[in-house]
């Protein structure tokens, strides 16, 4: 198997990057891995509490307000045209009693999930049911009318659409793209009006790609692993039969590779490039109509696709040095791709007869020296081979598979209509969610919707949450070096308090060595610095590879640490004015009190049976005594939860969208502020005064504590001073950069010109002038001094809100320093007035 380490983005669905047929090795670089638990967590979907996954494989959009009508509107909008009845789910020859059995068997199957698609859409699209089933009531009577008083709900005909075969008319996408004034970003707005929990836009599953993920099971080649992967093979192999009755068959070799899911088997991610860059050049109709829409190669804003000059641009190693390391793995990946034979049984002309994994054709003369001959090739194999398309082609369908796909379960899903441009972090936009629903029919259909999470108007923009398991808002959404890595932008409105700075980070990681450098301590990232003389000797016979590496320390036990002094938290909490923590009692909700009720029934029933069988064998335990519980009864009655949440300062914040904006930034640099951990009760006392509103001297045992603590504040804060500094450009000038972008005219727009600097008096661009002052060890390019580009406005975005968050936390420890001054001196004074003893 073809298998470079390539770097997974943070938040991907994958571990790392593979293809094609067998293992090779690639330049040693920082994989970053994850567990099959995290892969989960990083695509769970559930922007809202009433979206569930109860089989952890289909999530379903779910609404207890939903009227009949709303619920026949929404199957209406739904594309029901893909549905085929294949013959062992062929219903024409039922009796009614056999299709009623059948319906209930269906609907049983997802009834429990409480599914946009009630009972009556079922029942609905049970074509061919008997249509006396579906007859209008009978008309009421004039004296039953009156006596409803309500006005009865006009049945809507039923429109029957009948199956067909052509893909193109199974999508059903109320949206449009529009550009933005600027020229370089894009918005998703409503062609008509919606109600809620309806489907915007709906595409079958035959209509995505689906690839299913094993990498979390690479372990060892355990039995229970073989069996997991022969499953995986036999839905994979499913999926694809079914696939290609709509797109055609695929090459053997692609369905074996899509197929694989042993020990050293291509990673989805890898499977799901592969796949797209085929159907970009090989595809039906339907798809060459759905990929040629996407940004080509570039107009992709990927940070994949910027040089070292505009990643310089990122002004941080530790995001931008990742980025050029997964995108040289990808060009070596693809070289050898390139090489192999499995590029030309997809297709592709090879770029060398030596396969750089085999060179001396070894392993593929073994198993042709007993093998039968080959039978002749298909009409469809002896097309001729087309040239291999550039690793700048590769590179496009590899970040369109990443940006466009959703995690479900235990598969993946290229949903290629799901426009990055929707993704938002300001709460009171998000009105949608993607997701894969379930419909029962003749046939069980799965569908990736985006749907509307309350009623839309005709032209209303769409935003959703992007599809990360993590961070700090409600069902995930990510960081904004997620968003940027995963989709190559930044969302308009900014802020994201999933933002947090590392100040702590593990000895020896980039993010380590670049804040030494930044703060002065860069002799402390220096192996040859060290003066321990056993280390010395371990390194020095690493040096000459004489050496067990297993034996070797971990970095984090030669180097020291990062030195920055830690906070006292009870402190922060009083000091700090910008943002306060307010402790609160929860009522709970209507349905929480009623479940929790039932809960604590079910478990007193429980224990008085046990009391009773107890007591029925004569044991002195669980007698007629009854044992009291004061506190759980005390609970019973005030069912109240504890909670501590953070809140503004300054209320009026929350107004405007540049408040709540800054209030998530807020939210972010109060996380990232370093702090001592709560490791003795003296903290949980000092933590209860400050929360009551205690002034910051009573918080600290004694005036010496107040004192220890200002001088550690003024460090943090002259260390997070300094990082600001370091910058070349300052907040106000990437702002201006932001505000002035905009994309060139149409006559003057160069594709190759991709964030493009100052030109020089000399008329040469002083890009080049850059790199090559960069290869002979010069100074660095200039800054930039505008933006026509979508990559490097989100390259400029990303940058601005870095810099936004160490703004705030310099903010807040300013204002704690302050508040310290202020204490220390009232603590003086207090000691002064204080009585000495006799």
């Amino acid at each position: 198997m073809l298998r470079p380490n390539i770097v997974a983005r943070p938040g991907a669905y994958a571990t790392g990057s593979t293809c094609c047929t067998r293992a090779i090795s690639s330049p040693a670089r920082a994989v970053q891995t994850y567990t099959a638990s995290e892969q989960s967590s990083r695509f769970g979907l559930n922007p809202r509490p009433d979206i569930a996954a109860p089989d952890g494989n289909i999530i379903v959009i779910t609404s207890s307000r939903r009227s009949a009508t709303t619920s026949t509107t929404a199957a209406r909008h739904i594309c029901w045209a893909a549905r085929r009845n294949l013959p062992e789910d062929d219903i024409e020859d039922m009796t009614v009693d056999q299709r009623l059995e059948r319906l209930s068997k269906l609907s049983g199957r997802v009834g429990e999930m409480r599914s946009v698609f009630d009972r009556e859409s079922l029942l609905r699209q049970m074509g061919a049911l008997d249509p006396a089933l579906y007859a209008a009531p009978p008309p009421l009577s004039k004296s039953a009318e009156e006596g409803e008083g309500e006005e009865e709900e006009e049945e809507l005909p039923l429109d029957w659409i009948e199956w067909n075969d052509n893909p193109l008319t199974h999508v059903v996408n109320g949206t449009v793209s529009e550009q933005l004034p600027d020229g370089l970003r894009r918005r998703l707005v409503l062609t008509r009006d919606v109600d809620e929990d309806e489907a915007v836009i709906s595409v079958p599953l035959h209509n995505c790609l689906s690839v299913y993920i094993c990498e979390g099971l690479e372990v060892e080649d355990s039995l229970e692993r073989q069996e997991a992967a022969a499953d995986f093979s036999r839905m994979q192999q499913a999926f694809l039969d079914r696939w290609a009755l709509y797109h055609g068959p695929l090459p053997p070799a692609l369905v074996d590779l899509l197929c694989d899911f042993s020990l050293d088997a291509a990673p989805a991610r890898a499977k799901m490039a592969l796949w797209v860059l085929w159907l970009a050049e090989y595809g039906s109709e339907y798809w060459r109509e759905v990929l040629g829409a996407l940004p080509q190669p570039e107009d992709t804003p990927h940070a994949e696709f910027c040089t070292d000059d505009e990643l310089i641009e990122l002004q941080w190693m530790p995001y931008a040095l990742p980025i050029s390391v997964r995108k040289e793995a990808l060009r070596t990946f693809w070289e050898y791709f390139g090489g192999s034979p499995l590029a030309e049984a997809v297709g592709f002309e090879r770029t060398s007869q030596v396969d750089p994994l085999d060179p001396d054709g070894t392993a593929a003369a073994a198993p042709s020296a007993t093998a039968e001959a080959p039978p002749p090739p298909s009409p469809e194999a002896a097309a001729p081979l087309r040239p291999l398309p550039p690793f700048e082609r590769f590179l496009w369908a590899y970040c369109h598979a990443e940006a466009r796909s959703l995690g479900n379960g235990e598969r993946v899903v290229f949903f290629p209509q799901a426009d990055p441009c929707l993704y938002a972090t300001e709460p009171t936009l998000i009105n949608t969610t993607l997701a894969v629903v379930a419909d029962d029919g003749p046939t069980l259909d799965e569908f990736a919707v985006l749907a509307s999470l309350r009623p839309l108007k005709l032209g209303e923009q769409l935003c959703a949450h992007a599809p990360f398991g993590e961070g700090a808002t409600e069902g995930g959404g990510g960081a904004t070096s997620q968003l940027h890595t995963q989709f190559g932008m930044v969302p308009e409105q900014g802020g994201n308090e999933a933002d947090i700075q590392d100040l702590q980070p593990d000895t020896g990681s980039l993010e380590d060595d670049w804040l030494k450098r930044l703060l002065g301590q860069e002799a402390s990232t220096r192996l040859d610095l060290v003066t321990d003389p056993r280390l010395r000797h371990l390194l020095a016979l690493a040096e000459t590879g004489d050496a067990d590496m297993d034996q070797m320390p971990p970095i984090r036990h030669i180097l020291p640490p990062l030195q920055l002094p830690k906070l006292w938290g009870p402190g922060l909490v009083a000091g700090v004015k910008r943002l306060k923590l307010d402790e609160r009692w929860i009522e709970p909700a209507d349905f929480e009190r009623e479940a929790i009720e039932q809960a604590l029934a079910e478990e007193e029933q429980t224990a008085a049976q046990m009391a009773a069988e107890r007591r029925a064998a004569g044991f002195a335990t669980g007698g007629a005594q009854d044992v009291s519980y004061k506190e759980y009864d005390e609970w019973k009655q005030d069912l109240l939860s504890h909670e501590i949440v953070e809140v503004p300062g300054n209320p009026a914040i929350l107004d405007t969208d540049e408040g709540r904006a800054e209030w998530r930034r807020m939210r972010a640099a109060w996380a990232s502020l370093p702090r001592m951990p709560p490791n003795n009760k003296e903290h949980g006392r000092r933590m209860e005064l400050a929360l009551q509103g205690a002034p910051l001297e009573q918080v600290f045992l004694n005036p010496r504590d107040i004192t220890h603590e200002l001088a550690a504040a003024e460090a943090v804060l002259a260390a997070v001073n300094r990082i600001l500094a370091a910058f070349p450009t300052t907040i106000e000038q990437d702002e201006q950069l932001v505000a002035s972008a905009s994309a060139p005219a149409a006559e003057s727009a160069t594709r190759g010109g991709r964030g493009k600097r100052c030109v020089d008096g000399s008329g040469n661009d002083s890009d080049s002038g850059a790199a090559d002052s960069a290869a002979a060890g010069g100074p660095p390019p200039p800054p930039l001094t505008s933006i026509s580009t979508a990559r490097m406005l989100g390259v400029v975005a990303w940058r601005l809100e870095l810099k936004r968050v160490w703004r705030q936390m310099s903010g807040m420890l300013q204002e704690y320093r302050d508040a310290l001054v202020v204490a220390e001196a009232a603590a003086g004074m207090a000691g002064a007035e204080a009585p000495v003893p006799a």
